[in-house]
């Protein structure tokens, strides 16, 4: 339902590719300054020019649409059932086991 452990594990990829996609954004505008050393994450060894923030790429979260994360949680409520379906069949075995009038 985009919540939970489905929409953190997206948030996280996305975040990775944003992560990725700032480095490119950064060696892109180091390597075309010709008088930086190109050290690149270091404070004195970058570009010293100025940059258009309106260049800068921003961080948007798209979320994850219904169909993905209803498809998604098919295998985690399947196991689900069976697993209680399993504890009840035992739990049923046990019962009828039991002996009430010894």
């Amino acid at each position: 339902m985009g919540t939970g452990v489905q929409r953190a594990q997206g948030f996280l990829r996305q975040g990775w590719r944003y992560r990725d996609a700032l480095r490119e954004f950064i060696r892109s505008k180091d390597s075309a300054d010709p008088d930086s050393p190109h050290l690149l994450y270091l404070p004195d060894f970058l570009s010293s020019q100025s940059i258009d923030t309106t260049l800068i790429p921003r961080f948007r979260e798209t979320p994850i649409p219904l169909a993905g994360s209803l498809a998604a949680g098919i295998f985690p409520v399947a196991l689900l059932v069976l697993e209680t379906c399993g504890a009840f069949f035992f739990a049923l075995w046990a019962f009828n086991r039991t002996d009430f009038l010894g």
